[in-house]
């Protein structure tokens, strides 16, 4: 199984590509209706606009591929594009 990347002090559109290089996350095969594994819970004050504070699993930490993440963003950014 592969490692989790460290995606804390990224934005999410830096994050997924770093996913999807650590072979973590692989959109080829979710599928038309495929969930996206990634849950993202916006914070308040939790650091600099749009950054990443926090993740689950932990950097390091082994992960199925398309496995379930979660990370933490402060506040509400202007605007998100995934890849």
């Amino acid at each position: 199984m592969p490692a989790m990347p460290n995606v804390v002090g990224m934005n999410l559109q830096e994050a997924v590509q770093a996913l999807e290089a650590a072979t973590v996350l692989n959109t080829n095969y979710l599928g038309y209706f495929g969930q996206w594994p990634i849950t993202v819970e916006w914070e308040p004050e939790a650091g600099p606009r749009g950054i990443i504070a926090s993740q689950t699993p932990a950097a390091n930490a082994e992960i199925a591929v398309n496995g379930a993440i979660s990370v933490t963003v402060a506040n509400y950014p202007v605007s998100i594009i995934y890849p």
